[in-house]
């Protein structure tokens, strides 16, 4: 019997199988609560959102009016705080918080608001003023530009226009067309596109106007696009000016295919316009309702009697000038070199006579000292780096030149002295470099090395500082230092080129007079009917020939 409990705890303790619990564990219990609390949270998030929603959009929350009607203008780039400050000062009296986040569950989205009048009546909701913010503004007026209105007529048109804020009113036609984007263009005249605009009260006559340009492009833009393969105009802008001129030149809108037609090729054959409204328009203000001949010879720039059409080849004329003038230097050729050569050898003979040569000497100071056992370390360096823009600034002190002056007995002042020195020290050095450049070598070398023992004695005394080693002392330069007679030639050799070639361009522009028939067609539209040979060019052919066996 003894044997059995053995047994017994034998079999229960060497057994392999882990025991197994029935009860969940604490973290899936803690996993599934918070599932349910995040699903009941979500419900309870979309529920509120939509009852809040509900609740801005059904229940009217009134807003006092102090007046039976509020008229709020709301300008472009008005974003929504300066809207309902605008509102306040007109007597609605609306909480900022409330209206933005009503404004964010109203069913419109209120998206962007247009520029112009809103009008919110006496009683208005707050769901009631975003409903009208998102209709739009308010339009009660018109202005009507009619077709062929000049640019002083619009003008007036907009200044009687009806409840329309002028501020414009002041402005220069300059400014004016900054003010529109038409800064690019050298007249206001024709961007105004003719129909009716619509605003409300208070509207600037800018914002108007920018709807009558913005029409007019529009329009040119599709115009454009589909134009025909044989307009004589090249540029939008020169079609916009053709229209203008036939819409005045016809008032019958079935003639002005017509018209456009003569006016196409007028300018193909390069015949003026000779069109009466042009005269009219140049006349401006002067014009009394009835043209004459004096009006005809008037010198205005849209005289089209007298000037070119408005297409006629500016730019080819100009690249037939650089052209011509290509050929005149390139005829001038030989002159030209002989401007270079001339220009080299006086150049050069003007620095060799005339400039003083001068000479550069050299002295050399070594900023680090050694420190107190003999040896330089490396803090002595990095404070020898530090020290040697000061250096550089107390060596051309009034002090130490004056010192220079008086121990070399100079005839100059410390101004005239610094003017000859020059001080460098080359990257990653303690070393620094004592030039001197002088008309005298002799003198170069003695200010060299005199500034060198001045200033090592000089400033250790001023900066409390080690004194610095002389490295190298000035010796006498043999060479000379300058002028660069090379550097001379060459300048005086382009110079006398460039100014020879100036004088024939300015002669060619400055030449009015006509050498060739096709100057006559150029510039006074006549054709000649002979021309007289050159008689020199003819002799010339004549002994070709009988040299040649051929004159009979």
């Amino acid at each position: 019997m003894r044997g059995a409990p053995a047994a017994v705890e034998n079999s229960v303790v060497k057994t392999d199988k882990p025991v197994r619990s029935n009860s969940p564990s604490f973290a899936r219990r803690l996993l599934k609560g918070c599932l349910v609390a995040a699903v009941l949270l979500a419900i309870l998030a979309v529920g509120g959102f939509f009852g809040l929603r509900h609740y801005v959009n059904t229940v009217p929350v009134p807003v006092t009016v102090k007046t039976a009607t509020v008229d709020v203008m709301v300008e472009e780039g008005d974003g929504a705080r300066r809207i309902m400050a605008k509102m306040r000062e007109a007597g609605l009296e609306v909480e900022d918080w409330s209206l933005r986040a009503a404004s964010r569950l109203h069913t419109s989205g209120m998206g962007r608001i247009h520029a112009g009048l809103y009008r919110f009546p006496a009683g208005v909701t707050r769901t009631g003023i975003l409903d009208l913010l998102a209709e739009g503004p308010v339009i009660d007026q018109q202005l009507r530009i009619p077709d062929g209105a000049t640019i002083w007529e619009v003008r007036a048109i907009f200044a009687e226009g009806v409840n329309l804020k002028p501020v414009t009113r002041g402005m220069s036609e300059e400014e004016l067309k900054s003010a529109l984007g038409l800064s690019d263009y050298p007249s206001l005249e024709g961007f105004f596109a003719p129909d009716t605009y619509r605003y409300g009260s208070g509207t600037t006559d800018l914002a108007v106007m920018k709807q009558a340009v913005a029409r007019q492009k529009r329009l040119l833009d599709e115009a454009w696009a589909s134009r025909s393969a044989e307009v004589a105009v090249r540029t939008p802008y020169e079609a916009l000016i053709l229209a203008s001129i036939v819409e005045k030149e016809t008032g019958e809108r079935s003639d002005r295919h017509l018209v456009s037609s003569v006016f196409h090729n007028r300018m193909k054959v390069g015949m003026p316009l000779q069109t009466d409204p042009t005269v009219i328009y140049g006349l401006g203000p002067a014009w009394r309702g009835r043209l004459t001949k004096q009006d005809l010879r008037s010198d205005t720039p849209y005289n089209t009697y007298r000037i070119p059409n408005f297409s006629e080849g500016m730019d080819d004329e100009a690249e037939i000038d650089l052209v011509e003038i290509g050929w005149t230097l390139l005829d001038k050729l030989h002159y030209i070199v002989l401007s270079f050569l001339i220009g080299a050898v006086l150049f050069n003979a003007i620095s060799y006579f005339c400039i003083e040569p001068t000479y550069k000497s050299t002295a050399k100071m070594y900023v680090v000292s050694a420190s107190k056992n003999s040896v330089v370390d490396l803090d002595a360096l990095n404070i020898g780096t530090s020290l040697t823009a000061d250096y550089e600034q107390l060596m051309l002190s009034y002090p130490v030149l004056e010192q220079v002056i008086n121990k070399l007995n100079l005839d100059m002042d410390s101004d005239e002295l610094a003017k000859m020195i020059t001080l460098d020290n080359p990257q990653d050095t303690r070393i620094l470099n004592i030039d001197v450049i002088s008309t005298d070598p002799k003198e170069a070398r003695d200010i060299a090395n005199t500034l060198m023992e001045i200033s090592v004695d000089y400033l250790p005394k001023t900066m409390s500082t080690n004194a610095p080693n002389m490295a190298q002392k000035a010796k006498l330069p043999d060479t000379q230092d300058g002028p660069s007679y090379m550097k001379f030639t060459l300048i005086g050799a382009f110079l006398g080129a460039f100014l020879y070639c100036l004088y024939i361009v300015i002669k060619y522009l400055m030449d009015d007079t006509i050498h060739t028939a096709e100057d006559m067609e150029k510039y006074f539209d006549i054709v000649p009917l002979a021309v007289i040979p050159d008689i020199e060019a003819l002799q010339e052919l004549k002994e070709y020939k009988k040299a040649a066996g051929k004159e009979k």
